[in-house]
Parts: C-alpha cells; structure tokens; sequence
C-alpha cells in the first residue's frame, strides 16, 4: 500500500486519465506542427524522449488496434517498406506489464503499465529485504531507492527496459528462498519470475538481468556458511536451473529475436563496446550523478552540456550517464558497509553495486572483458548501471536496520553524512558562482524558477546533495541521542528518500493532456491520407516525424525501430545520405537527385517538406529534379509529388543484371535507372540469368487483397514471368503462385 500511495503521486494526473504518459509533444518542434503548437507545449517537452513518438507509442498503437480487432500483428507495413513485428522483442507482445496497453484505452493503459512496473519493482525489493531476515521500514527505504532510481525512471515510457530491471528483486528473492529450502516448487517459481523478466523485451537488458541473478547466485552459495562443496553445488546448480528454465519457457520468444537480431544495424552498433551510440564511451566524471542529481541539467526543462569536450556531460546521453539512485540510499549503502557483520548477505550486493559502476564507466580491463564475451559483445554494456541502483538499494536496508538494531553505534556513522557534506560544499565552492548565480539558485528553490545557466544548475545540484546528507546526519544524531526514537528516525528517513526519489523523477516523464499532446492531423497529412493509397511517404529532414505515420494512417520509407533497418536498408539509404548514422531514425535532407531516386525505388509517392518550400528557389531542392512537383502548400508546410516513385506491386519492363549488392546500388542510383518499370537483380540469386534473359512478360497486377502478413495479388500475364512486390523481404515470407509453392527473388 505504502508503495502504491507514493506510485500515485507521483503518476496521479496519468492514473486518473486526464494526462497520459507520453513525450509525444515533442513532434510539435517538427513540420507539420511548428505553426500551430500548444502555448505550453513545452511544459511537457523532452526531447531525449524521442523514440517514444518515432518508434514505441506508433508500435503500440498499432499492435492494440489489431488486437481489438482480432488479429495477431505479424506484420508491420508502416516502416522500412514492412518489417516482422513478432521476432521483435520489444513490441512487448509477451510481457504481462503491457496488457493494460493491449486491453484498455492505449493513452491510459501506457500510464497503468509504468505504474504497475514502479510497484512490481518497490514490492519485489521489499520481499528480498524481508527474506534477508531485515525489517519492514528498511524494506520500504530499498523498495523506495530501487523504484525510483534513474534507471527506471529515465527509461519509464520506452516500457521495455524497467519491465526487464523491475524482476530482478524476485529472481533474486526466490534465489533466497531456494537456498533457505531447495524445493522444487522454488526452482519452478524462479522459472516463471525468470520468463516474466525475459518476456519485458529489451535484448541487453535480457542478458544483464540473467548474468547478475546468476552472479548473485554463485557469489551467495558461496558464502553460505556451513555447507559441504556438493550441496553447494547442487544448490548453485537448482539456481541456474531455475533461470535456465525462464528461458526455455521464452524460447518462442527468444529464438527468433536471436535469428532477426543477427548481423543487424543494431547489432553492429552495438559490437564489442565500439559502435556509435552514445555511450559508447563513458567519461569517468559520469560518476558525480551518484550522489550530484541532475548535475548536467534535467531534459525535461532544460540540457546543459558543461565542461570539457570529453565531459560526460559533453558526450554522453542522459539515460546512459546517470546512476542516481538517490543521495539518501548512497548514505545508508556506505553505512552497510561500515557496520559490523551480516557479511554473508551483505557482499553478493556489493559485488553488483561495484559491477554497476564499473562496468559502465569502462574499468580498463573488465570493459575490454566483457565487450568481447558472447553474448555481451552485441549489447550495450553502459546499460547495466541499474545494478549498481539495485545493490545500493539493498546495502541502505542494511544500513537503516543498523540504525534501528544499533542506534547508540551511529554516532561513528556520522562520517559518512560528514564527508557528504563536505563534498557538497566544496563542489559548491568549486563552482566559482557569482552573487547573482547564488541568488538564482536560491530563487529557483523559492519559487521554481528554471534558469538556463549552467552554474546555477550545478550550483542546484549540489544544494541537494546538501540537503539530503544534512537529514542523514540529522537522523545520525537523533539515533545515538534518542535511541527510544529509532522506529520514528527510521520512518522519518524512509519520508526523505520518498522525496529524493520523486524530487528526482519529477518531470522527466512529460505527462501532458491527450488532448494536445497527440499532435493533431493538419492539412498536409489530411491531403497526403487522401490521395497516397497504397503507396508510401517521406519527409524531409524529420518532418512528421519518422514512424508517426502508422498514427495517421501512412505508410513511411523511414523509421526508427532496433534492431532494423536491415544492413541492406541502410546501404541504400547511404547512397542518398552518406551521414545516416546505423542508430538514428533514417532522414533526407533535402530532394536532390540521389534523395528523390531513393524515394521512388521505396515507393514514396509524396514527401512533406517545411512551409515555404519551392523548387526553384530552396537550394536544397534541385529545380533539375525530373518530374517533381508542389501539390500542397500551406503554413504546416508543402507536400511534393513524385510521379518516378514505384508502385506497390508492379511488372517490370526491364530487368538488369548485377554483379553483386554493391553493383545493384550503383546501378539503382544512376539517372536512367526508372524506378516504375525497371528492377535489378544480383546475380547470385539462382534464377537472375533466367529472368534476366527471358522475355519479358506483359500483362495486368494488381494488389487484391491485404491482411495481416499476407498479401493477395491478382496478375494476368501472357507468359511465366516476375511479379514485384515492393515490400521488405525478410526471413518468413513464403510465395504461391496459383496454389503452388514458389519461391522469391530479390529484386
């Protein structure tokens, strides 16, 4: 209950409907949307956020909409040209966290599941602290910490990750109980917990959760006293079997994310520790935010990139480089570890405490281990911070119950909130603000006020990190003072941990009304709704936002869903924008020749373009341009028709052999190259030569029919020959011709 209370303030405008939880404003920085946003839009802006409207909340809407009209999506056709739905994880199809998304309103069910994951985190923490033989108020103060921490919270609205993070506290329980008693019931019970873990969706995420409750398991049986070495054996053996079982049990799930996953753009900006996503290096200053909350400013209102250019405040995302897990749990954590005994329990945390610094802040050593050990040289390792959340919070426990069992000893303890403060204080000193800066932190403290100064933003940080030590020192004092008063200290404490968490995750997650934050159809998109058909769109730069199509009914050539698009997807793409980084949405920055030709082998019929935008006169659109031209123009921006873009299915009047992909590339983008009525096909595949040199069919296709993974073509042709379906060929689909098994060409 008391974890539910905290839950619902500080979800509570999401939780009684009238706001829901998603960053989906952010599109209003974008065409078709920048002439006509909300006033305070940006109230409930973060633009760190953007995966949200560009991949997650598209997916989702998606996903629910088929499933109330009674269908399994297979099949995703609003970006990439299509991709499979079900061989990626992070749809959610399996988590039970998400059937509040599935089942009810969309807006409102994306608001219960986040909070149903803050709560199957606190409780999960507050059973393990039980089962460690601790109290009820140092299960409330880790339940808090761990719930609250930024991991979960930075990741709250992409769903995937804290639906992963949030099961380790029962994995990690049931371990307990298993080694307290070795039933076989236990083991079956850590299997189901262990599919629950697997089934939230995030593939890095997956491999930590399941390497650190193996590691937990192997470090305590290890420690356990009294035992000979087979029953230890045997114990660490019905441990592993137990998760080992969670994985068999998500085998349905697992299998084909390992084959849809493999040699993928995301895998390869994953690899080794060396890819390019943020993150990949790791500045050991990210350390500050152990204790230094929102050190380089919060997204949600203002991002402050401080310090040298190799500040991991600099270079480093947000999410990536945060370990806050609250100052309050820090200090009762470095408590644990000063007070005497309970070793046994207390070390297995410790270790994963350590590990979650570590591991991320790249330790010369253990990061080259790691980023070269199957599985974890395709994941990001940076993202196993949260264990560090995970061991502090337990170690806190510890250290309130130390308070609690011996308050009279605590007056030793009290160096731990002196150093704190004297950290505080010369971090404050060392800021170097002027009066003015010091009178706006106060101000901002006074009144709220944001302001967009980097001193006064670090100035900020460290006035809480002031604040906070301060009341474990106090709490320090009233203990060895008022020993009598300890259940009252230790609930006094619990309360400031309760308002770190929520000071902390205050705003991050922009929780605004539906009503404006789902930005509305304009002209543009209603003009592009109504003449597109089955054909495709692009915007340039991010106009409408890659994957917001599938919102409004549009089927884009962009997107933004790991682990695609395919390594062949993006070569192409590479042909028309040499800079497309593997890990960001796909854009165009203009219409130039090479753009326009992607567009048009992809199927783009129609781009949206900024307000203003001519033809003859932007230089980012060549005026040479073959066959372009303006259809739309109003202040949410210009629409542009291109008459060269492919059809959804076609029969080709020419068909050109090529060498190999890169070959078809080249010959794709040359000028003469008419994307309407001619293909190319790499020689490699076994029927080229035929195909290529046999005489063209004639005759009539058309798209009969279109259901979920299934497409109907009626074609009326005068000889064998190819029929082309512009879609994405991946691993799955199988062609008929008249009822019989044929087979496909890439094309």
């Amino acid at each position: 209950f008391c974890f539910a209370a905290l839950i619902v303030v500080y979800m509570f405008p999401v939780l009684t409907g009238s706001k829901i939880l998603s960053p989906d404003g952010m599109l209003y920085i974008y065409t078709p949307w920048l002439a006509s946003h909300p006033a305070d839009y940006t109230h409930w802006l973060n633009p760190l956020l953007g995966d949200i409207p560009m991949s997650n909340y598209p997916v989702r809407l998606f996903v629910h909409d088929a499933l109330h009209h009674g269908t399994l999506p297979q099949w995703f056709p609003n970006e990439f040209g299509g991709m499979p739905l079900l061989s990626n994880p992070q749809v959610g199809f399996f988590t039970p966290f998400n059937l509040p998304i599935w089942l009810l309103p969309l807006n409102y069910g994306l608001g219960l599941s986040a909070a149903l994951k803050l709560w199957t985190g606190a409780f999960g923490m507050y059973l393990l602290v039980r089962k460690l033989r601790l109290g009820w108020l140092p299960g409330l103060l880790a339940g808090t910490a761990f719930a609250f921490c930024a991991y979960n919270i930075t990741w709250l609205a992409h769903e995937t990750l804290p639906a992963v993070v949030v099961m380790l506290p029962w994995m990690v329980w049931l371990i307990e109980r298993l080694f307290e008693r070795a039933r076989l019931s236990t083991v079956l019970w850590l299997g189901l917990v262990s599919a629950i873990a697997i089934a939230g969706g995030h593939p890095g995420t997956q491999v930590h959760v399941l390497a650190l409750a193996g590691l937990y398991a192997l470090i305590r049986v290890w420690l356990v006293e009294g035992l000979e070495q087979k029953a230890r054996l045997k114990l660490l053996g019905l441990a592993l079997a137990g998760v080992a079982l969670g994985a068999l049990l998500m085998a349905i799930m697992l299998i084909p994310e390992a084959l849809s996953s493999h040699g993928t753009v995301g895998t390869a900006a994953r690899a080794n520790g060396r890819g390019t996503l943020p993150g990949t290096v790791m500045p050991f200053d990210a350390i500050k935010t152990t204790l230094l909350p929102d050190w380089w400013g919060r997204p949600s209102s203002v991002t402050l990139d401080p310090g040298t250019p190799d500040s991991a405040g600099s270079i480093v995302n947000y999410n990536e480089r945060t370990f806050y897990a609250g100052v309050v749990s820090a200090l009762f954590g470095l408590i644990a570890l000063m007070a005497p005994g309970g070793w046994r329990k207390k070390a297995p945390f410790a270790a994963l405490a350590f590990l979650g610094l570590a591991i991320p802040l790249h330790l010369p050593g253990l990061w080259q281990l790691i980023t070269h050990v199957p599985p974890f040289d395709v994941i990001q390792n940076q993202r196993i911070h949260f264990a560090f959340a995970f061991g502090i919070s337990v170690l806190a426990a510890f250290g309130l119950q130390d308070l609690i069992d011996r308050p009279a000893g605590q007056r030793r303890n009290l160096v731990v909130p002196a150093v704190a403060l004297t950290l505080g204080l010369l971090v404050a000193v060392s800021i170097g603000a002027s009066g003015s800066e010091v009178g706006h932190t106060i101000k901002h403290f006074v009144a709220g006020t944001i302001f967009v100064n980097v001193k006064v933003i670090e100035l900020t940080s460290a006035a809480w990190l002031l604040i906070f030590a301060l009341g474990v020192g106090v709490a320090l004092v009233l203990a060895f003072r008022r020993p009598r008063w300890r259940y009252g200290i230790a609930v006094a404490v619990v309360l400031l941990a309760a308002a770190d968490g929520l000071h902390f995750a205050k705003g991050y997650q922009p929780m605004g009304p539906a009503a404006e934050v789902i930005p509305p159809r304009t002209g543009a998109i209603d003009y592009m709704v109504r003449h597109v058909g089955d054909s495709r769109i692009n915007g340039v730069d991010s106009a409408l936002g890659p994957g917001w199509g599938t919102v409004v009914g549009l089927n884009d050539i962009r997107g933004y869903a790991p682990p695609n698009p395919t390594k062949r997807m993006l070569s192409l793409w590479r042909t028309a924008n040499a800079e497309q980084l593997d890990w960001t949405p796909l854009t165009m920055n203009g219409q130039e020749p090479d753009d326009v030709q992607i567009e048009s082998i992809l199927g783009a019929r129609y781009v949206l373009a900024d307000a203003g935008t001519t033809l003859d006169a932007d230089t980012r659109l060549n005026p040479q341009t073959s066959g372009l031209k303006i259809v739309y123009s109003g202040k949410d921006g210009v629409v542009i028709e291109n008459p060269r873009a492919a059809p959804h299915v076609e029969l080709p009047a020419k068909i050109a052999l090529a060498a190999d992909q890169n070959d078809a590339e080249t010959r794709l983008a040359e000028p003469a190259f008419y994307p309407r009525n001619q293909v190319v096909i790499e020689s490699s595949d076994p029927a080229a030569q035929a195909l290529a040199h046999a005489p063209l069919a004639r005759g009539h296709v058309v798209i009969a029919r279109q259901d979920n993974a299934k497409t109907t073509i009626d074609a009326t042709l005068d000889r064998t020959g190819l029929v082309v379906l512009n879609d994405s060929l991946t691993d799955g689909w199988k062609v008929t011709v008249d009822g019989r098994s044929a087979r496909a060409v890439r094309v």
